[in-house]
């Protein structure tokens, strides 16, 4: 698995067909909740699941979510989780995106 940190946004990451890859934000304030705003091309990465906010020792103690994926087929594609209160996009208070190569 391949785990990335809100200091990855704006990478590009190379996953091989079939692995994970896990993306572990700083837990949403009050009021506020991750979004994956733009969806990445299933036929190369799956959204798996969220795991909501827990407390990892080797961040500090830091609470955390974490958005899981699996890499299902070759190709390119990306996507975003935004921090945001309800619906409002505008109001997002940040804003986490990545490039996903996946080889076979």
């Amino acid at each position: 698995m391949v785990r990335l940190t809100a200091t990855q946004s704006g990478q590009i990451v190379n996953l091989a067909e079939y692995q994970y890859l896990s993306v572990e934000l700083p837990a949403a304030k009050t009021g506020f909740r991750w979004v994956l705003t733009k969806k990445p091309d299933p036929r190369v990465l799956k959204f798996v699941d969220r795991r909501p906010a827990v407390v990892r020792a080797d961040l500090l103690g830091e609470k955390t979510d974490e958005f899981r994926f699996f890499a299902v087929g070759p190709g390119f594609t990306s996507f975003a989780l935004t921090c945001m209160p309800g619906r409002d996009v505008a109001a997002a208070a940040a804003t986490f995106t990545l490039t996903v190569k996946v080889s076979d």
